[in-house]
């Protein structure tokens, strides 16, 4: 069995599906998503499991925010957030493992929790629903179908006649958002 894992953005008018290669180029920087400068959107990142081409089951969903800067990027974020959360976890672990005392330190432990509340979400069976109906591909009445996010690129990627385009860093073609 085999994973994919899908990317979904959390609007004020719906739920959007962000490609794997959008969502890579605004993590590496080479991306943006100008309709969205200046906010901070709840995303959703899902892992579901694969058997011979088809979705099984969603593995694990966790939902994290986006927060993008005036151009709509959001790599300096993401690395901030990272380095933050490797920090915070870092500290944790360090007062974990110190001998108990009558003094304890709060400190890593409230630090920890204000990342987690800064970073992350957690998903309702709603929104559950909602990814699961667009992964399925079911239709229900209220539900519209989900869109996909568009995204610029920074540099220029060169377009052929169905769609698919090449970027002067990756020649590999992928397919137009």
């Amino acid at each position: 069995m085999s994973v994919s894992v899908r990317f979904y953005l959390f609007v004020d008018d719906g739920l959007q599906r962000i490609s794997q290669r959008l969502m890579q180029g605004l993590a590496h920087g080479n991306d943006a998503m100008p309709q969205y400068a200046g906010t901070k959107q709840k995303a959703a990142d899902v892992i579901v499991e694969v058997e011979n081409g088809k979705p099984v089951r969603i593995a694990k969903a966790d939902g994290n925010f986006l927060t993008f800067d005036k151009k709509g990027q959001v790599h300096r974020d993401l690395v901030a957030g990272g380095m933050e959360a490797m920090e915070t976890f870092a500290a944790l672990e360090r007062a974990e493992r110190r001998p108990s005392s009558k003094v304890v330190d709060l400190a890593p432990k409230l630090k920890r929790e204000k990342w987690e509340r800064d970073n992350r979400w957690t998903l309702s069976k709603q929104d559950l629903d909602l990814i699961s109906d667009d992964i399925w591909k079911r239709k229900r009445a209220p539900t519209p179908k989900v869109p996909t996010s568009q995204g610029s690129c920074s540099e220029s990627a060169s377009f052929d006649v169905r769609g698919k385009a090449s970027h002067p860093r990756n020649p590999k073609p992928y397919l137009r958002d």
